[in-house]
């Protein structure tokens, strides 16, 4: 998963103003405001359940959750406290089945607070939210599980992670080892390579890494695959994922494209406003976006309150909004769109796609839903 960052100035925002009053300034790619809870009429709902039927803790107020697809029909679902990041603090996961129509809970455990989840072949890896520590890879029943390096990358199939191993400037920067993942018949984890460098992303085949003001893209065994050169962090800020053979997905603050290893564009794609989470099928076809946005009102009296204080703004700058797109990075079309201007209590991932690109789980305003995806994306 890779998450888009954003970026506020007030004063600069607050100068914007004086010159056109009835402009609002965005943050991030601009708000668009949502016409109420909704989804895309071309995806269809297969299932749906309460999150308090699942976790009874669900039921409290100040409860975030973050949903991931383990398998085509498996999914995790981790509910924590807001405001709650201590270490010491638990939260509780629990593996789902979707089958026929119905959610139902298949194994459960109490995870630390922040723990990362990648999908991973016959369960999942749980990545502490603290560097140092290790990782575990668990069976989809969590009856098995072994611990694994701390993984700061893992491929779309869970096969392959990337861990630092020595540290150096800038924060991503240093030695890293890739290892392959073997679950079966008990996990096992062998080392591939290492890499110097600041490191992007992995896959089963290949991975891109950065040094300083070139994107590499090599094959596992060192082999340079391609090269582009990119600007320099003091001037944009970019994230770089697979997208499939010989694809990349490149995202900054400006603007999102499929390009190919040489850097050169492929496709445009048309994010959602404000800032949030992506993440990709495992082929690289299908994205998903979960985006964090303001309405118009509320960015324009933000703004405005920007002008009269000079830039200091208010204290409180919550997002009100949030809207979940998934595209087709081969056509750039979009197949599902889901908006909630309610439903919004915390900013977390609330939405994955499923590693075979067929399905996409929402889970918002006290409900999880499965969602069936057409099988073409046809939507402008």
């Amino acid at each position: 998963m890779a998450a888009s960052l954003r970026h506020k100035n007030l004063l600069s925002v607050a100068l914007g103003i004086a010159g056109c009053l009835a402009v609002p300034v965005a943050h991030g790619r601009g708000t668009r405001a949502a016409q109420g809870d909704s989804a895309s009429a071309t995806a269809q709902a297969i299932a749906t359940a309460q999150l308090g039927n699942l976790i009874p803790a669900a039921e409290s107020k100040g409860i975030s959750s973050t949903v991931s697809f383990l398998s085509p029909n498996t999914l995790a679902l981790v509910l924590c406290e807001n405001k709650v990041s201590s270490v010491f603090s638990s939260c509780p996961l629990v593996v789902l089945g979707v089958d026929d129509g119905t959610i139902h809970v298949l194994a459960q455990m109490n995870v630390p607070w922040g723990t990362k989840i990648h999908r991973s072949e016959g369960g999942f890896i749980l990545e502490p939210d603290h560097y140092g520590q290790p990782a575990h890879l668990y069976s989809a029943d969590l009856s098995t599980h072994e611990e694994i390096p701390d993984p700061r990358y893992v491929s779309s199939s869970g096969r392959t992670v990337a861990v630092l191993t020595t540290r150096s400037a800038p924060p991503n920067s240093g030695v890293w080892t890739i290892y392959a993942i073997h679950p079966v018949p008990l996990p096992t984890v062998e080392k591939v390579r290492e890499v110097t460098g600041d490191l992007q992303a992995v896959n089963d085949h290949e991975i891109v890494i950065r040094v300083n003001d070139t994107i590499r893209t090599e094959a596992l065994d060192g082999k340079v695959l391609g090269t582009f050169v990119v600007k320099p962090r003091s001037k944009e800020q970019a994230t770089v994922q697979f997208a499939g053979q010989d694809r990349l997905y490149a995202s900054t603050w400006h603007h999102d494209r499929i390009i190919d290893v040489n850097g050169k564009e492929l496709l445009k794609l048309r994010a959602p406003s404000g800032w949030g989470f992506d993440r990709l099928s495992t082929d690289g076809t299908r994205l998903v976006y979960d985006h964090y946005t303001q309405s118009f009102l509320k960015t324009l009296a933000q703004n405005t309150l920007a002008l009269g204080t000079l830039g200091v703004g208010a204290v409180d700058e919550k997002d009100d909004r949030e809207a979940i797109r998934v595209l087709d990075t081969t056509t750039g079309k979009a197949c599902f769109d889901w908006k909630a201007p309610r439903h919004l209590i915390d900013t977390r991932d609330h939405a994955d796609i499923s590693p075979d690109g067929k399905l996409v789980a929402v889970a918002a305003g006290g409900t999880l839903t499965v969602y069936r995806l057409p099988d073409s994306c046809t939507q402008e």
